[in-house]
């Protein structure tokens, strides 16, 4: 099976555009990763884009797909918000079995064999909450055309969709025959695209519209991920911190691209594993990029950071050097305390100078990370957080630090009190290294 991803430019073209992304250069260095995980794992992967697609993608970054179909410039004259139609007429031409992967996606291992051998494939089912059907009952008053297929939807007797970061199949007939009912979809409400949100409205004929058809005709749709999520509520698709030992796939769907704390942990992951890529990325989107960066681009340079920054973490001067030599040493850090915490091991923990604490106006505290390109993220911080801030301003061990702790409390804990605040202090301990606020030193 053909592995294919589409990507369309839309009517306004540029390469500072984000297309939905925190920021563009996470946008483009998304790409390189989605593309060259494919190709990790498969012989075979093609990209369907347009002219603009073609420049940024192949001759400027450079990204290997074995073939590339430029076809999508007949979209331009949509507006920028049906941003699926692209997925759908890149759906459409498929003559043969294929398995569609969203920019946003990444893979770690391949997927199943037996999945790539489905009538049809989705990634997972999605329960329409009230965040879907609040976006509906503001579309649905404005159309001229809905499909008999959506008719279960519209009057609530169902409520299902599915997330398509991935989609495809063997069953090329009714692929082929869902994508004319999404044209028709789409076109036969022309008239009313001003009177309605676009970017919403792409949901219904891409997501709901493949479930409900789907389910008219009997067909079995399996999924990658077993698990049924609800419209609003996924959690954990953009950790990349977890790779690969407990995450193999991730899909920075909506939230994910727009968090600054996912688009740099990406970041952190790709300049520690793939320098190279850097070089190629900054040539690309920052110009006269040698007059802030002094790099070598290469896995020798990243381990004379990663040294630096173990010699000098104390010292509170900024840079670039800095900050990127931090990245990649917190990156190691992190895999230090996985296998510490396999082996039960006691280690040392200490705060990081790049983090500034600032006491907001109800007395509590907000905690600011630093981080490349000006952009740093925020992130609020409750009682326990602040405690367990206030006892590492001097570095402590784990023990000590939980036992330090506990005399926070007014009265001593049970034994089963204690296990259960040891489980939270753990998850705080990994959020606080995954954030860059914390580093460990094995004892």
């Amino acid at each position: 099976m053909k592995i294919i991803q589409s990507f369309w430019g839309g009517k306004y073209k540029s390469i500072e555009n984000s297309y939905g992304w925190w920021d563009h250069r996470f946008h483009w260095l998304g790409w390189m990763l989605s593309c060259n995980q494919l190709l990790r794992f498969y012989d075979r992967v093609e990209l369907y884009t347009d002219e603009f697609g073609y420049d940024i993608l192949i001759r400027k970054l450079k990204l290997p797909y074995t073939n590339v179909h430029i076809v999508l410039d007949e979209l331009n004259v949509l507006p920028n918000d049906l941003w699926a139609m692209a997925k759908i007429k890149t759906y459409s031409l498929q003559k043969e079995p294929f398995l569609h992967v969203d920019g946003d996606v990444f893979i770690f291992e391949p997927f199943p064999e037996k999945l790539l051998e489905s009538h049809l494939i989705a990634q997972n089912q999605e329960l329409t909450t009230k965040y879907y059907r609040d976006m509906w009952a503001k579309i649905h008053p404005h159309l001229e055309y809905l499909p008999q297929q959506m008719e279960d939807f519209h009057y609530e007797r169902s409520n299902m969709a599915y997330n398509m970061g991935i989609i495809g199949g063997n069953d090329i007939e009714f692929i082929q025959n869902y994508c004319q009912l999404s044209l028709d979809f789409v076109y036969k409400n022309e008239a009313i695209w001003n009177d309605i949100n676009l970017f919403n409205f792409n949901v219904f004929f891409e997501q709901v519209l493949f479930y409900e058809y789907a389910k008219s005709e009997n067909r079995k749709v399996n999924v990658l991920i077993q698990e049924e999520i609800g419209d609003n509520e996924y959690t954990g698709f953009g950790n990349f911190e977890e790779v690969p030992y407990k995450r193999t796939y991730l899909h920075l769907i909506g939230y994910f691209k727009r968090d600054s704390f996912t688009c740099h942990k990406m970041l952190q992951y790709c300049w520690y594993n793939h320098p190279e890529w850097m070089k190629t990325l900054f040539d690309c989107t920052i110009p006269n990029w040698r007059n802030d960066f002094d790099f070598d681009f290469s896995q020798q340079e990243n381990e004379k950071l990663i040294k630096y920054y173990s010699k000098n973490f104390n010292n509170e001067e900024m840079s670039n050097k800095r900050l990127i030599a931090r990245d990649l040493f917190t990156y190691e850090n992190f895999k230090l305390y996985t296998k510490s915490e396999k082996l039960n091991d006691d280690y040392q923990i200490a705060l990081l100078p790049e983090i500034i604490l600032v006491e907001t106006s109800d007395e509590n505290y907000s905690l600011t990370v630093r981080n490349l390109f000006n952009n740093s993220y925020i992130r609020k911080l409750d009682q326990f957080d602040q405690i367990i801030l206030y006892e590492l301003n001097s570095p402590k061990t784990k023990n000590e630090l939980f036992n330090s702790l506990l005399l926070h409390f007014e009265s001593e804990l049970s034994f089963e009190e204690k296990e259960k605040f040891e489980i939270m202090l753990d998850e705080r301990i990994e959020n606080f290294l995954s954030l860059k606020v914390i580093i460990i030193k094995i004892n």
